[in-house]
């Protein structure tokens, strides 16, 4: 039995596409370098 669970486990489909928290870690790591940034007169 759970040797046909790993089965399915491995050969199902993908249930989280990181593509697009991918692109929103790194728009936010953006932002942040932005607003971290120091102006010296």
């Amino acid at each position: 039995l759970l040797m046909e669970i790993d089965d399915k486990w491995i050969a199902g489909k993908k249930y989280l596409d990181m593509s697009e928290y991918l692109q929103w870690q790194e728009e936010q790591k953006q932002i942040n370098d932005q607003s971290n940034i120091a102006y010296i007169r």
